[in-house]
């Protein structure tokens, strides 16, 4: 368990808990894509090669990778919700 100050949407330190991989060059978005998705699965259900392989052309690694509107694309692809620009701008109430 982690101390009470420590906000996480994994109750444990476990490895196992923690269905995360590591990115290749240039490859954060897809990494990041996966890993986020994988820990609110709570399962290894997507890989950053997956999301590579749906980019496609757009992912350019020699240009610094790709452009996040792509990786919300993604998400959303897969079920998923997100937002893209300034969360202050919304109407949403927390």
């Amino acid at each position: 368990m982690f101390p009470n100050y420590v906000h996480s949407i994994v109750r444990t330190a476990d490895p196992g808990a923690w269905p995360v991989a590591p990115q290749g060059y240039c490859e954060c978005d897809f990494a990041a894509t996966a890993n986020a998705l994988n820990l609110l699965s709570g399962a290894p259900r997507y890989s950053k090669d997956s999301f590579v392989q749906e980019a496609g052309i757009l992912f350019q690694p020699r240009l610094g990778g790709t452009i996040s509107p792509l990786k919300v694309w993604q998400i959303h692809q897969h079920g998923f919700g997100t937002h893209f620009g300034n969360l202050s701008r919304t109407e949403s109430v927390a």
